[in-house]
């Protein structure tokens, strides 16, 4: 089986809920998903990709242009939003987007096929998706946000996430979405209709009047006409309500040289004495206000003297306080206390000291194990290891296999308290999670399970899988578990 490594970058689709529809449902669901999925990837044209059928959605790698993958998930996306969802009403889905390594192989028909990181990391991304919504990750946005000022614009940063196996992604949300046909936003703003538009206006006073101070009488607004053109005497009050200060200046000017009625200079007179009694009243009202703001100034004087001073003095007594007790016979020493902090210590050195012995010792040894048993190359990541409650070893992104075959994010060896005193070291269960198996390689790696627990050092007596996943033949398994005993003689129980 031929194989090239290459960076690709995967579109995965998830149809929520697919897997509790009816069997009729879940045939409506799927047609409508492939069809909709075909006609996205047929508006792109010719182009090299690859199309994974994962059951209840797809996983899609695009070699030649990255930014293929979100034209896709944006076009998916719109066609099932339109209408509020009324056309597709049972079809929701989840999408991620990565741009990672892959592998292209060719499997049992000679067809295309691709395997890697690129699309479990996908999947990640999209598990952290709500309904309808496309994540993707921090790799994919680093190229895209280059392509234009556009694509940068259309991702919001959503932090970085954990997934179910504790590990990182940096994930963005599309949000550059308009709203969908038939909704209006318009129900929050009002229209140019329902606004009421009021022209302005202006009220002149007596040139005697100070401008802070109202007339004593109501200012009479004048009906819209030009007051220069009557040849009556008329009052600054009744000049029209939009007049510009030009005018302004012109009607005082007609106001000055044309006598005024005795009426309106009997107002002026009434409006000086009110000005003279407001005056007055308000410089009463501020020599009030400045003796109130002395005594409050002497009374906040006085209370910082005497917070000053006790202050002082609770100081002081803290000094004798504190001489007082250097001087006091010392308390026995309470022996039982000091049994008591040491076992704590103790206790404490079994969690801390695994972490500072280094332990790729170890995983060295278990490494050269497998590759002796099973005659294939062996890669561990990351090593770690506790004593309490029970001795157990912790390797991480463990690869079997030149073409990997078998892959898994983290293998727990679970020892006994008894193998730290002796030469042996019985594993009584091996936990291996996120395991991921080519099918095609299955009886291999069964035969290599067998070959690695027949081992006197490291005899394994149980095997646990849990959150396995299975490829043959674009059928993909997931969320395997299982258990596997060995007897005494070290063959399947």
């Amino acid at each position: 089986m031929s194989a090239r490594s290459t960076s690709a970058t995967v579109l995965f689709f998830d149809v929520v809920g697919y897997t509790k529809l009816s069997v009729n449902k879940q045939i409506i669901v799927k047609n409508q998903f492939n069809q909709l999925l075909t006609d996205c990837l047929n508006s792109l044209g010719e182009g090299e990709r690859i199309i994974l059928d994962t059951g209840d959605g797809a996983a899609i790698g695009f070699i030649h242009h990255p930014e293929d993958a979100i034209v896709v998930a944006t076009q998916f996306r719109e066609a099932v939003l339109s209408n509020q969802h009324r056309d597709y009403p049972d079809l929701t889905v989840r999408i991620g987007i990565h741009l990672g390594p892959i592998n292209i192989v060719k499997d049992m028909n000679g067809q295309s096929n691709m395997l890697g990181d690129g699309i479990n990391d996908a999947q990640r991304v999209m598990g952290f998706a709500s309904d309808d919504q496309i994540y993707i990750s921090s790799s994919y946005y680093d190229f895209i946000s280059r392509l234009s000022d556009e694509y940068a614009a259309m991702f919001e940063y959503r932090g970085t996430l954990k997934d179910k196996h504790k590990r990182d992604h940096q994930v963005y949300e599309l949000i550059d979405v308009g709203p969908v046909e038939g909704k209006s936003h318009s129900s929050s703003v009002a229209s140019d209709t329902d606004i009421i538009k009021l022209d302005p206006f202006i009220l002149d006073f007596p040139k005697d009047t100070p401008p802070s101070i109202a007339p004593k009488q109501p200012a009479k607004i004048a009906p819209r006409n030009n007051a220069l053109d009557s040849p009556t005497p008329v009052k600054i009050a009744e000049l029209p309500a939009t007049q510009s200060k030009q005018n302004s200046k012109v009607a005082s000017h007609v106001a000055t040289a044309t006598p005024a009625p005795p009426s309106v200079a009997n107002e002026r007179q009434a409006s000086t004495e009110e000005n003279k009694l407001l005056a007055s009243a308000q410089a009463k009202a501020w020599a009030v206000a400045e003796q109130r703001a002395l005594e409050t100034a002497k009374i906040n004087a006085d209370h910082a003297i005497q917070q000053d001073a006790q202050s002082k003095a609770e100081a002081q007594a803290e000094g004798v306080k504190a001489v007082a007790l250097k001087h006091k016979r010392r308390k026995p020493i309470s022996w039982w206390k000091v049994a008591a902090g040491s076992l704590l210590l103790f206790s404490m050195s079994l969690f801390v000291i695994p972490m500072l012995v280094p332990m790729q010792g170890y995983a060295d040894k278990i490494a050269q194990i497998v590759t002796e048993k099973t005659k294939q190359p062996i890669r561990i990541g990351q090593v770690s290891g506790r004593l309490l409650p029970t001795p157990r070893l912790t390797l991480r992104d463990v690869v079997i296999g030149e073409t990997k075959p078998l892959h898994l994010d983290q293998a727990q060896l679970e020892f006994s308290l008894g193998s730290l005193f002796s030469a042996n070291k019985p594993i009584h269960t091996l936990n291996l999670q996120g395991v991921q198996i080519n099918g095609q390689a299955l009886p291999q790696i069964v035969e290599w399970l067998r070959q690695v627990a027949d081992n006197e050092k490291y005899a394994i007596a149980q095997v646990e899988l849990s959150h396995g996943k299975l490829e043959m033949q674009n059928l993909l398994l997931s969320e395997l578990t299982g258990q596997i005993n060995f007897d005494q003689a070290r063959q399947f129980s």
